[in-house]
């Protein structure tokens, strides 16, 4: 989220009429379910529990696939000023890359948990 925010920071003027704030958000639970998993590790949480987090995180990041592509693809429109493009782009990769990390964490703790349990 830093490392988004920083592009965004330096770059808000190129991009600034474009919506990010969907993407963000879904960076945010997906952040928010690592957090309950870890939680649920640290006391011992059931496999189903782990599961179902692990299967929340994993339809986050589905859907943020689907999301972050369809609000990126007004960028490739011919017209479009080719920086702004490159940049918005970078944000939206950022974003993507953040959720698909939370999303593989998610699926590490599961593991973790069936290997000790």
């Amino acid at each position: 989220m830093e490392k988004c925010a920083e592009r965004h920071e330096l770059s808000w003027e190129k991009v600034k009429d474009i919506d990010f704030s969907l993407g963000s958000r879904m960076l945010m639970h997906a952040t928010e379910v690592v957090v309950e998993m870890t939680s649920a590790l640290s006391r011992l949480g059931s496999l189903s529990e782990i599961k179902a987090l692990e299967a929340r995180i994993n339809q986050i990041d589905d859907d943020a696939s689907h999301i972050l592509l369809d609000s990126a693809r007004y960028l490739y429109q011919p017209g479009q000023p080719p920086l702004r493009t490159i940049i918005a782009t970078e944000i939206f990769e950022i974003l993507g890359a953040g959720i698909g990390h939370c999303g593989s964490l998610g699926g590490t703790m599961a593991r973790v948990l069936l290997k000790n349990s």
